[in-house]
């Protein structure tokens, strides 16, 4: 390398440091701006035509304007041009800028709610951009049904840069029901003819140039053999390129593939084809009065789910550029609880948007970082990402003060450990909800203050201290709904508990008096009277409140509606003979959700008997006979609830009314078949004790 040559390169390199230097030791652009990232170009220029870009992603402590006004883009005392990218999920921003030739250093200015946007109107000739939204409805026959449906869509779940059109989910929000579009600079580097494809699960339209070039319109899967393509002439350089698409129920697939001359396949089109931008790196933050203020970052590090519920542990990262040695930090998390950590990680029990805060202890007064943070699934790892095991997840729950956390995590953390089989837990927490119940989201009391009473009623059988709990949060909730669904099921624990129909027919009662405006629980109200009247013998008061909740239903062709419980009743035989008692229990309670006069004929009751026989609850198989039987002794099934009766008390010992419901079946109803079983069941007892005698 001749003198020159090397003359010139220390010179660039000379020019080149002394513009980095001058961009880390720059006075402060405009005072009117308040926060400052520097950031640092790394990589080398393309000498393709267009604009060099960088991209960079940073965090805004909350000082940046909602729609990113404020954002300017520094070098040397001169702006750049710029294009924001995305805005959040949270305190964050996602940025392109324009890269100029000596320099690697930039200064990014925000903090100024007084000031307007920019009028530059760059538009960036490097990277592509991927943008998702809801779909919300519409068709996909043609290119002007996609045009409609684009437009309907929901507000962005996010936009970012990514690496070429190949994807099997969305990588911002969730994979079934989005739409998505593609929009960048596709690079030819020669003159030549190219066959380009794509393929998609669902419509996908191609534009090269600001014209469609490809589409495959409608609902459909994807395919793997590439017969959706074409083939163009194409200049060298740069070609605006845009893919729309919408997802429907499938599995997503977007893909844009290519065949350059000579190529017998079809392949993706590689990252370099769409010119991925340059990458900025974060190198300094400061406050227009403060040199160096706390900052930090954060990432989804874990993920765990039960019962559908996401359980998110975040990552936090103090990103201050000169914390000394020692220093003592203060983690707020948004939920009332804290650390002391330096880099904590932390479970959110409900995912949504927290203010957290670091801060740094100095005398009187706290150097403070606050941002907000969305705790959500981390879409763009869901295809790869495993969840963590509910053990773990319940391990860090462990640690919480239900004292301080927030009051949406008690309905997740019941939840949690239901699905774990965790009782003592759900009732370490329930002991606090009195004192909390004013904090828990109405959208979540009734809920967790049940899901609490049904461990509380199973493990404790103390019903007065249930109905205690339930009266108080009837009063903190501030829905009708809420209020409603507490007040029915503290009548539940009056009837089915304590035993006490008259006393729990007040406050069902109640519902249909105080609380008439939530329709989907006044129906249940309805019913539990009639189940109440029914139970006190009174057929004609029950017949009329289980009318009033079947007019309460949803509107249903009478040929449905008798097909609806005929296969009920089929299938709750079937659960029965399979001995899948819990579904045989749901599957009763749906029946009488469809037809609660089926409780008054007696099939219902048939089965209600069978199953408590098979679980082994006497009591409740003697009472459901007999409540039957007292209201309606002309039922077709009375013979076979006679029969079951006496099986019952048999198996509790009453020999003497099991005898008594026989000689009821035998004189009432001498004509039927079942007489012959009752006495031989009869006889198998008095051989059963003959035989233990001997």
């Amino acid at each position: 390398m001749n003198a020159r040559r090397i003359g010139k390169r220390v010179l660039a390199a000379a020019v080149l440091f002394a513009a980095s230097a001058a961009a880390f030791g720059q006075p402060w652009w405009n005072d009117a701006w308040q926060c400052r990232r520097t950031v640092e170009v790394e990589g080398s220029r393309t000498g393709i035509p267009g604009d060099e870009a960088a991209v960079v992603e940073f965090t805004t402590g909350g000082c940046l304007q909602p729609d990113g006004r404020d954002i300017r883009v520094v070098a040397s005392g001169r702006t750049v041009p710029h294009k924001i990218v995305f805005i959040g999920p949270g305190d964050r921003v996602t940025l392109l800028f324009q890269v100029l030739p000596v320099f690697r250093q930039y200064s990014i200015y925000y903090g100024n709610a007084a000031c307007e946007a920019p009028k530059h109107g760059w538009t960036p000739q490097r990277g592509l951009l991927m943008e998702t939204r809801p779909y919300r409805g519409g068709n996909c026959r043609n290119w002007k049904e996609m045009q409609d449906l684009i437009e309907r869509a929901g507000e962005p779940y996010g936009r970012g840069v990514v690496d070429t059109i190949f994807h099997a989910h969305n990588p911002f929000g969730p994979s079934q029901g989005f739409v998505s579009k593609y929009s960048g600079w596709l690079y030819v580097p020669k003159t030549a003819r190219y066959d380009l494809a794509i393929s998609s699960a669902s419509a996908s339209f191609l534009f090269l140039d600001d014209k469609l070039f490809l589409q495959w319109p409608n609902w459909h899967r994807a395919l793997a053999d590439g017969r959706f393509h074409k083939a163009i002439q194409l200049t060298a350089g740069l070609h605006k390129i845009a893919y729309h698409h919408v997802q429907g129920d499938a599995p997503p697939v977007m893909v844009m593939a290519w065949r350059n001359p000579g190529e017998a396949r079809f392949r993706t089109m590689p990252p370099e084809a769409f010119l991925p931008p340059l990458k900025a790196t974060l190198r300094g933050y400061r406050l227009r009065d403060a040199d160096n203020p706390p900052d930090f970052d954060w990432r989804n590090e874990a993920e765990s789910f039960a019962g559908g519920r996401p359980y998110v542990v975040m990552k936090f990262s103090d990103t201050a550029t000169a914390v000394g040695a020692g220093r003592q930090r203060l983690w707020d998390f948004g939920d009332g609880l804290t650390s002391a950590e330096p880099s904590p990680s932390h479970l959110y029990l409900a995912p949504g948007t927290y203010a957290v805060c670091l801060s740094y202890p100095r005398g009187k007064e706290d150097a403070v970082c606050r941002q907000r943070i969305v705790v959500d699934r981390d879409w763009a790892r869901q295809a790869d990402l495993e969840p963590e095991d509910l053990k773990e997840t319940a391990a860090r729950v462990r640690r919480y003060s239900w004292e301080d956390i927030d009051g949406n995590a008690f309905l997740p953390a019941f939840a949690l450990y239901e699905e774990l089989g965790r009782d003592e837990d759900i009732l370490r927490i329930a002991a606090v909800l009195p004192r909390r119940l004013k904090d828990i989201p109405d959208e979540d009391i009734a809920e967790a203050v049940i899901m609490a009473a049904k461990r509380m009623r199973e493990k404790e059988k103390n019903p007065d201290g249930v109905v205690a709990l339930l009266r108080r949060a009837e009063r903190a909730a501030r829905s009708a709904a809420s209020k409603a669904r507490l007040a029915i099921y503290t009548g539940d624990v009056i009837l089915y508990d304590k035993d006490r129909p008259v006393a729990a027919r007040v406050e069902y009662e109640r519902v249909i008096g105080r609380y008439a405006e939530a329709r989907e629980h006044l129906r249940m109200a309805c019913m539990r009277v009639g189940d109440v009247a029914r139970q006190l013998g009174d057929a004609s008061d029950a017949r009329r409140h289980y009318e009033k909740a079947l007019a309460l239903r949803e509107e249903m062709s009478p040929e449905r509606e008798s097909l609806n419980v005929a296969m009920r009743a089929l299938e709750t035989e079937d659960f029965l003979r399979r001995k899948l008692y819990d579904a045989a229990a749901e599957s009763l309670h749906l029946w009488q959700w469809q037809d609660p006069l089926e409780k008054l004929r007696g099939q219902w009751s048939v089965m209600a008997v069978k199953l408590a026989l098979a679980t082994g609850d006497l009591t409740e198989a003697v009472k459901q006979a007999e409540i039957l039987l007292a209201i309606n002794a002309e039922s077709q099934y009375a013979p076979e609830l006679l029969l079951l009766l006496a099986d019952a008390r048999r198996r509790e010992g009453r020999d003497d009314l099991a005898i008594r419901a026989v000689e009821r079946l035998e004189r009432d109803y001498p004509g039927s078949p079942l007489v012959k079983d009752a006495e031989d069941l009869l006889k198998g007892s008095a051989s059963d004790e003959g035989g233990a005698d001997r």
